[in-house]
């Protein structure tokens, strides 16, 4: 199998960056630790760093046995095809007179209510800010924003570091596409709970 790399995916940017707190990170791990994610240290990207997230059992009137899971059936949501950012056309019909999702990756499977909170009744695209070309996307997503009657944006995108690059890319987008078009930002945790 015979692999390219892309030209232009990495930019090197010098600039000023605060000072290591080490009092702030501490306080920030000590605040994950409450919420029941473990860290398991080693280095890297934080949106890399393998964790277990710990759910604790919660105990209602309605829940006969907290120890088993509830099945619940909700009816899709999704309303064309393809989803992925790199698949999808320019130019589709079920881009016109609707709200345009964009969604990193793992939000679908961090975020339990997905379907019925953030995808019901919009056209949607899922990417990889940090595994996939980031100027593809900014062109591609310019293109769909230019070119088709969008009626606003929003973009789900999960609280590490590199999911920051798909909101970035979005902003890029719409003013590239020269249309006024009001972007609501939508983060997710780790442990799935929306920001």
């Amino acid at each position: 199998m015979h692999r390219t790399l892309s030209t232009g995916a990495i930019k090197i940017i010098e600039r000023e960056a605060d000072e290591f707190d080490e009092e702030a990170v501490e306080k920030h791990l000590s605040n994950i630790k409450a919420e029941g994610v473990h860290v398991h240290h080693g280095g890297g990207c934080p949106g890399s760093r393998a964790m277990t997230i710990n759910r604790k059992e919660e105990v209602d009137d309605k829940v006969i046995a907290a120890s088993q899971d509830i099945e619940i059936k909700i009816k899709p949501q999704l309303s064309q095809w393809p989803v992925q950012l790199m698949l999808v056309p320019e130019r589709a019909s079920y881009w016109d007179g609707k709200e345009l999702l964009v969604t990193a990756d793992c939000v679908p499977f961090a975020y339990p209510n997905y379907h019925l909170d953030l995808l019901k009744g919009k056209s949607v695209v899922v990417g990889c800010p940090k595994l996939d070309n980031i100027g593809y996307y900014i062109e591609k997503l310019t293109n769909i924003i230019k070119y088709n009657d969008i009626k606003g944006i929003q973009v789900a995108y999960m609280e590490v570091p590199c999911c920051r690059g798909m909101v970035m890319a979005v902003d890029e987008a719409v003013r590239k596409s020269g249309k006024n078009i009001e972007v609501k930002k939508i983060e997710i945790s780790i442990d799935g709970r929306k920001k």
